[in-house]
């Protein structure tokens, strides 16, 4: 029988407790939060929107980054055209 406390806990983990998941509940937010760092990476001049908190919600934002905002866009629009500006 599971205990009062023991499905509070699995609740507020978001009814997954064995999920190591970094995208248990926010993927979405991820994935936006993403190529809004991609945008952020862009030059002054040309990007669109500035994030500057953008790079703490992404996992990798270091090696997002270190790869620029060029390879950042070419990789993107090889996954999901028009992802990228669909979402800015």
């Amino acid at each position: 029988m599971v205990s009062e406390q023991h499905f509070a806990e699995w609740e507020r983990k978001g009814g997954d407790m064995d999920s190591k998941s970094i995208f248990t509940k926010d993927g979405t937010a991820q994935g936006v939060a993403k190529q809004r760092l991609i945008e952020t990476l862009a030059r002054p001049d040309k990007r669109v929107i500035n994030d500057p908190y953008a790079d703490r919600f992404v996992l990798g934002a270091s090696l997002m980054k270190l790869m620029g905002h060029n390879l950042n866009i070419w990789l993107a629009r090889k996954f999901a055209p028009g992802f990228h500006e669909h979402l800015i």
